[in-house]
């Protein structure tokens, strides 16, 4: 694949130093269930790391998780938070990851990053740099918080729609000053 996108919206916790989404159909009633029922970031970075072209990913989810006062702890010693941490170590070369995290109390929830993401992903000759700060103004502007972006996006100059020869020649001789 030249440019694979990766979008999720839910609950992610952070257990042992990694970061885990969350299914919708998780029960999580122990620690020791977390690596069974919840989906390793490590193991989504992995399986895209092999491709050629840019890899994005979009996380959206709340600040907190209902699921940390109801999770047995088993493994005692292991940190378990809800969020998501740095995931620089398993980002893959030409990878960013955009989180974004809102309030639990938000009436709006995940709606606002969403609609910023497919109105934003839709334009004609974005890249993904100016995909994501676009994103983030409009969060800002509507009095959310910018997401947090991992990894080197400045690398990511594929367009989210394809350009014309000629729009590719402008592009190019931008990049080279």
């Amino acid at each position: 694949a030249k440019t694979v996108l990766i979008f999720f919206a839910g609950e992610t916790l952070q257990f042992d130093d990694k970061n885990y989404l969350i299914p919708v159909d998780a029960k999580l009633d122990s620690d020791g269930r977390i690596r069974f029922e919840a989906i390793s970031f490590d193991d989504i970075a992995g399986a895209i790391s092999g491709t050629d072209g840019v890899k994005g990913i979009f996380v959206a989810s709340p600040s907190g998780s209902p699921f940390l006062p109801t999770i047995r702890r088993n493994q005692l010693g292991k940190d378990l938070a809800s969020g998501f941490a740095d995931p620089k170590q398993f980002i893959p070369d030409n990878g960013f990851v955009s989180y974004w995290s809102y309030s639990d109390n938000d009436e709006n929830g995940v709606q606002p990053y969403v609609m910023s993401l497919a109105t934003n992903l839709n334009a004609v000759n974005v890249t993904f740099q100016n995909l994501v700060t676009a994103i983030g103004r409009e969060l800002e502007a509507s009095g959310n918080s910018k997401p947090t972006v991992f990894g080197d996006i400045s690398a990511a100059t594929v367009y989210s729609a394809p350009l014309s020869v000629e729009e590719e020649t402008d592009s190019r001789n931008e990049l080279s000053k």
